[in-house]
């Protein structure tokens, strides 16, 4: 059985299991704490502990105050506990929170989807993770290339291994050499995190998820998210591709659905010939809001909505939900410069 901790002053809980450090488990429930190196060194992850009792400290190389020592100042990457505790920390709650960083990975896998994508997974020393929050981007810099925007797909559940979707693009130089020349082990510079497009923690509306191809990478890394924060309001995705692409994680969102009972999920493809993606997306709202009129018990104007794709195309989105008196505070479009 598991055990709790209660964060002050919050008063957010999180389920921590046999074996765990408190930083292991906070982060798996998607909660967001201050934390760099994982290893008890930068003293990042410090936390005060009100109530409870500490089974495990594994040892570390930060040393504390003799203020903080007496306070009962612990580190939560170090820390296992033995019975249910309240600790005083501060909890992330918007992205100004986060320090930009600059970290040096390796490539640690390149998995080719299909002739056209690949997901590019790197990897961060296990003593400089690095922290972000979902739905945040963050800047590639290869050498000898222009640097490159990109959306994180993974969960910030664990730093040190970030999945990227990178579509293949004729005469795009960046793309291409991670197509034809990256390898395993090649280094390249992340600088970030950026952006502001997150889930809102605070609402409890039904969320829809609205992604047109890899615009699904920030998609992913929300919803995760959310699910392991066990987010409580229904979740709705809606996956649009062109008719010569295909929904590439399938199978990830069809695990989804049987395993979430509050999460729905509709692949959506444009008719062959569409050629004016941004109509076609409007064309395709409506659909969207007649598939979740009939499935769910909210209106289109209780509900929250995160868009992302290419620049520009979900204007016409943003146009018909306008329409639909949408509050502008409950729709949220990911606004990142790709170059």
């Amino acid at each position: 059985m598991s055990l709790r901790a209660t964060m002050h002053p919050s008063q957010h809980s999180f389920p921590v299991e046999y074996g765990e450090t408190l930083l292991e488990a906070a982060l798996r429930s998607g909660v967001a704490l201050e934390y760099s190196c994982n290893n008890g060194r930068c003293g990042k992850c410090k936390a005060r502990l009100l109530q409870g009792e500490i089974g495990e400290e594994i040892q570390s190389d930060f040393v504390f105050s003799q203020l903080e020592k007496s306070q009962n100042h612990i580190l939560l990457c170090r820390c296992k506990p033995a019975s249910d505790i309240e600790i005083e920390v501060h909890e992330i709650d918007n992205a100004a929170q986060i320090q930009k960083q600059e970290i040096s990975t390796k490539v640690y896998k390149i998995e080719k989807i299909n002739p056209e994508l690949v997901i590019l997974q790197l990897r961060t020393p296990r003593n400089q993770t690095l922290q972000f929050l979902a739905g945040q981007h963050i800047t590639l810099h290869i050498d000898g290339l222009k640097p490159r925007n990109k959306s994180i797909a993974s969960c910030p559940c664990n730093g040190m291994y970030l999945h990227f979707h990178i579509r293949n693009k004729n005469q795009d130089e960046f793309s291409n050499y991670i197509f034809d020349h990256l390898k395993t082990k090649d280094s390249v510079l992340v600088t970030g995190p950026y952006g502001e497009f997150q889930f809102d923690e605070g609402s409890e509306r039904p969320a829809i998820f609205i992604a047109f191809e890899s615009g699904f990478a920030p998609i992913k890394s929300l919803i995760e998210h959310t699910i392991a924060r066990e987010k409580k309001q229904p979740l709705y995705l809606y996956w649009i591709v062109t008719h010569n692409q295909n929904h590439y994680f399938e199978n990830y969102c069809k695990a989804w659905l049987d395993a979430e009972d509050n999460f729905h999920y509709l692949p959506l493809t444009l008719p062959e010939g569409t050629t004016d993606i941004a109509q076609s997306i409007k064309d395709i709202m409506p659909s969207i809001a007649s598939h979740y009129r009939n499935s769910s018990d909210s209106t289109i104007q209780e509900s929250d909505f995160y868009l992302n794709g290419p620049a520009g195309i979900f204007r016409t989105a943003l146009e018909y939900l306008e329409k639909q008196d949408v509050p502008e505070s409950q729709i949220h479009i990911d606004a990142m410069k790709r170059y």
